[in-house]
């Protein structure tokens, strides 16, 4: 095509620095990509690495949304964040037993 070696080069630069801080297992608050309000998290895309399922946006989590095909990840936040609560309130109700 008729694309400016700069812009190329501009646009590969952005697709590794996203893809590497993705791909790191970090949330990293100071990041450019998580300003942008499409921009998926650490724990969304992680899911999509250990469950195999959905969460394929990346920076365009709407197109998981208007599909969706991140349906499995909500419902798994969901379970967890029950589980994780209902024992956060046993162990606080065992603290004000004793």
């Amino acid at each position: 095509g008729n694309t400016h070696v700069f812009t190329a080069y501009l646009w590969m630069l952005f697709g590794i620095v996203y893809t590497h801080e993705d791909h790191s297992g970090y949330e990293l608050p100071w990041s450019p990509f998580r300003v942008l309000p499409t921009g998926a998290t650490q724990a969304y895309h992680d899911y999509h690495h250990s469950h195999n399922v959905g969460n394929f946006g990346g920076i365009f989590v709407i197109f998981d949304s208007l599909f969706g095909t991140n349906d499995h990840y909500f419902r798994y936040i969901k379970k967890w964040e029950n589980e994780h609560l209902f024992n956060k309130k046993a162990v606080e109700d065992k603290k004000k037993e004793k």
